[in-house]
């Protein structure tokens, strides 16, 4: 019974996430039946991911890129694992994360709902706009436990709910504090840019993100103030 009970069990050599895919933030790894993570398994952990041991629901330790021998002399979270009187080859009780810290592009923005202007010549006006933005990891423990918890998989589409209105409200600020006219809004898209990474560092930072990029596509105005404008410009001619 005690040979049929060792072999039941197969140890774990190796633990990596080779396959997270390009949408894929966060990815746990999952052990197949009868494995179990022994002491002085080895970590590998790719060049755009962090490794994330959590126990009881804690984050215990942190890994970035690299290849690592899970043993007592170099993380301190196994050597109070492993200190239990089991002979240092008791299982390791922690579940782990891959996150991927590349960044994420191309990612689609619009304005769900017009946005308000108060513009010198026409009083206020409703904008629309849309483009795209990418964004990182910036902080993964403060990740996990603001955002994603403890789920199996997290990708991009998890997080677009939450960062997209932080990005139009990011863009709003930076529209109010430029006092730019109606008039000048396409020729300063480049400058809403910079003020919108400005005013989102500390909204984003706060779930342990960090937005990289703002691209404006557009940014369009009622039909009444365009064909205002467009008045105006035939009479300028």
């Amino acid at each position: 019974m005690g040979l049929f009970s060792f072999i039941k069990k197969q140890l774990l050599e190796v633990i990596q996430c080779k396959d997270i895919s390009k949408d894929t933030i966060v990815s746990r790894f999952v052990l197949k039946d009868r494995e179990e993570i022994m002491n002085s398994s080895t970590l590998i952990v790719g060049p755009t991911q962090t490794a994330i041991f959590v126990h009881k629901g804690e984050v215990c330790d942190i890994f970035g890129p690299g290849t690592y021998k899970l043993a007592t002399e170099n993380i301190p979270f196994l050597t109070k694992i492993l200190s239990l009187p089991t002979g240092g080859n008791s299982p390791i009780d922690a579940d782990i994360y891959f996150i991927n810290m590349q960044q994420f592009t191309g990612i689609k923005w619009g304005t769900q709902n017009p946005i308000m202007m108060r513009d010198k010549e026409f009083g206020n006006i409703r904008l629309r706009g849309f483009g795209v933005y990418s964004f990182k990891v910036d902080n993964p423990k403060m990740f996990m436990t603001e955002m994603f918890g403890q789920n199996q998989v997290f990708k991009v589409s998890d997080v677009e709910t939450q960062i997209k209105p932080m990005l139009v409200e990011s863009l709003t600020d930076a529209i109010a504090e430029s006092k730019i006219s109606a008039l000048d809004l396409a020729s300063n898209y480049n400058e809403f840019s910079t003020n919108i990474l400005n005013c989102a560092t500390t909204k984003f930072g706060k779930f342990g993100l960090k937005l990289c990029t703002v691209v404006i596509e557009n940014l369009s105005l009622p039909e009444e103030v365009e064909k205002a404008l467009d008045e105006r410009t035939k009479l300028g001619v």
